[in-house]
């Protein structure tokens, strides 16, 4: 059963199989009601959910090189159901069933799923209690997450939406800004080798906003952005046909904008997806930065707080 909560703006649909976003509508400069991010119709998709729409990924986000890592020189192998460990693996958090903690309405309504995952769960150490948070705050969905392990561990969770603000079709005349002036460079398994490639005279220099039909004309995007960390809007999207604008707001060090070519087959809430149907805006630690000393670190030591948060501010320009 899915949940929802709402305010005089914003209305969110979830679901807790993955603690996951399953609709989020608003007004288009039209008036016209939307959904802005693609949501299965039917809510046991997502229990199986391959493509993650709307899920929380975890313990993991990303990819992890050689399906392992170390801690405090014991090596820990990760359990995955492809050739690289991504978004944790076969026990992802992202397709587990969450437990529904909390749900308040209200001016400001928020709702709380809260899950547990062993110690050696898909291999990694450290008995942990999760939280995922969504509050609706006048235009803006604040996204949550927080966690606590007794053990030292590596945690990077990160919400999955697939973003359209036309409400379906494709996302080409959508506009883009990324805040970064580096993006991760990767190996031939999308793997992050620690080297960092300036933006400047490249297809992904989105620092000034651009539509990305034209960054489609030489790269389908499914990259790492390094953000500068300046306190502005680590991404923004414009679609000049629905009007709607959206604003990202972190404190993660890494965007990962991936736009997929197709989405699966099946009843969606929003209008029929075309292809390019949305892009995926993560949040996020860098992918692999269990196993790379030079990126920012992703260890949670035992008895301290993991936080992760992502707002998103809507307007109509």
């Amino acid at each position: 059963m899915g949940f929802t909560i709402k305010n005089t703006l914003l209305e969110l649909d979830t679901t807790p199989w993955g603690a996951s976003m399953t609709g989020l509508w608003l007004n288009n400069a039209n008036g016209q009601r939307i959904n802005v991010i693609y949501g299965y119709e039917e809510e046991d998709m997502y229990r199986v959910n391959i493509p993650f729409l709307g899920a929380t990924c975890g313990r993991y986000a990303g990819r992890i090189a050689g399906h392992a890592f170390t801690i405090n020189d014991i090596r820990y192998t990760l359990e995955s159901d492809g050739e690289v460990h991504l978004h944790g693996g076969s026990h992802t958090l992202g397709r587990q069933k969450w437990t529904l903690k909390e749900i308040h309405e209200g001016k400001v309504p928020y709702i709380v799923y809260a899950i547990k995952s062993a110690h050696l769960e898909g291999g990694y150490p450290g008995n942990l209690e999760a939280e995922a948070r969504f509050t609706l705050e006048e235009n803006r969905v604040k996204i949550s997450y927080s966690a606590r392990s007794d053990k030292d561990t590596y945690l990077n969770l990160t919400n999955h939406n697939y973003y359209n603000l036309d409400g379906g079709g494709n996302v080409r005349s959508h506009r883009l800004m990324v805040n970064a002036d580096t993006y991760l460079e990767t190996d031939h398994l999308l793997i992050p080798t620690g080297k960092q490639i300036p933006v400047k005279g490249t297809a992904l220099d989105h620092r000034k906003e651009k539509d990305l039909d034209n960054t489609f004309s030489e790269v389908i995007p499914d990259n790492t952005f390094a953000l500068n960390r300046d306190r502005q809007a680590a991404a923004s999207l414009y679609s000049p046909g629905s009007g709607i604008l959206m604003k990202v707001f972190t404190d993660q060090p890494g965007l990962v904008v991936y736009t997929p070519e197709f989405l699966p087959e099946t009843q969606y809430k929003n209008r029929p997806p075309g292809k390019y149907a949305a892009v995926c805006l993560e949040a996020q630690q860098f992918p692999n930065a269990p196993n790379e000393p030079g990126f920012p670190s992703a260890l949670l030591k035992k008895g301290d707080t993991y936080r992760n948060e992502i707002n998103l501010e809507f307007s109509i320009q």
